[in-house]
């Protein structure tokens, strides 16, 4: 079965983990298993670990790679440099059986002591054929991003919340819902600082950017769309020093060439292709957030693909002069 799932790979297998939660280290595990017994290269997919209680796997999981490489198998991972996933208002997380139409009857089932306690228990134990995030991993997960009128609860859990206050997380939910609306904004997956710098440690890991081409201005986006490679720069080399500026170039461009053997890519060398970034070192910024992350990154000069100038003193200079790279060469 094993060499059915990687026959179609081309000799590299990138693997989305079937658990970023609490079966990270298993589904790590399972990724390496395939990549030893089939011998292809491995990759982990934008590596992370979902929320406080997995937090502490993320040092096995990086022993179980390098112990990996030790032995000689070819695995990589990339990751995207920010410690929250997708945002969303509150109120979106919550499961309901009545359709209730608008913010304004969602408030008032929970003031209702009866349908608030029906709502507790359909969004904690879930609705056959809903996507159900608290189900998923209760509130271990969530942190809040926006509580207007209460920026002391900006980047807080829910479960430290409920361990401060003696509450529990779906009270504390509901009251915020009651007094904010759909102005309370959460993230629905969270990280740690501690664990993005000791990926960004590990050799064998690309940054990326794990996001899309989005319309400018278009509501809901994460920051990463904007800032990814900025950010690194930015806050894990110029500020923090966890990475040379020369490692974090080579974890935005030679390395992932190199893991997607991209031919004549990813380097500054005579015969290669001319893809070049240049920069201002001391003002390069990311300036995308979660409440307002349509904005561009600063610092940016000069862009070149495929040795024509796409970019020109912060400019687009509405060229397209990419290609579509249709065979991975061996």
């Amino acid at each position: 079965e094993i060499s059915k799932i990687v026959s179609s790979f081309d000799g590299l297998y990138t693997s989305h983990l079937r658990s970023e939660e609490d079966e990270l280290v298993e589904a790590v595990e399972e990724a390496l298993i395939i990549g030893k017994e089939s011998g292809v290269n491995v990759n982990i997919a934008h590596l992370k670990a979902n929320g406080k209680s997995n937090f502490l796997a993320m040092r096995e999981v990086i022993n179980l790679v390098n112990e990996a490489k030790d032995v000689g198998m070819k695995v990589t991972a990339d990751m995207y440099p920010y410690d929250k996933s997708a945002t969303t208002p509150l109120f979106s997380v919550l499961l309901y059986t009545k359709d209730y139409k608008g913010i304004d009857e969602i408030q008032s089932a929970l003031i209702d002591k009866e349908t608030k306690e029906e709502i507790r228990k359909l969004t904690e134990t879930g609705i056959s054929g809903q996507v159900n995030w608290v189900a998923k991993g209760g509130w271990n997960f969530f942190s809040i991003v926006k509580v207007p009128g209460h920026p002391e609860l900006t980047n807080k859990m829910f479960c430290d919340l409920a361990k401060e206050t003696g509450r529990s997380e779906f009270d504390i939910a509901a009251d915020l819902i009651v007094e904010g609306g759909e102005e309370v904004i959460i993230s629905l997956s969270t990280m740690n600082e501690e664990n993005l710098v000791k990926q960004l440690e590990q050799s064998w890991v690309m940054v990326s950017s794990d996001g899309s081409a989005v319309k400018f201005g278009t509501e809901g986006v994460h920051p990463r769309n904007y800032g990814s490679n900025a950010r690194v720069i930015r806050k894990y080399v110029r500020e923090e020093n966890v990475l040379t500026l020369e490692e974090a170039i080579r974890r935005m461009s030679g390395l992932p060439s190199e893991t997607l053997r991209l031919k004549d890519r990813g380097l500054i060398r005579e015969g290669y292709f001319a893809d070049i970034v240049v920069f201002n070192y001391e003002n390069i910024y990311d300036r995308a957030t979660f409440l307002d992350p349509n904005h561009y990154s600063e610092g940016v000069e000069y862009v070149l693909v495929n040795g024509n100038v796409s970019i020109e003193k912060g400019e687009f200079k509405d060229k397209y002069t990419g290609r579509v790279l249709l065979k991975i060469d061996n």
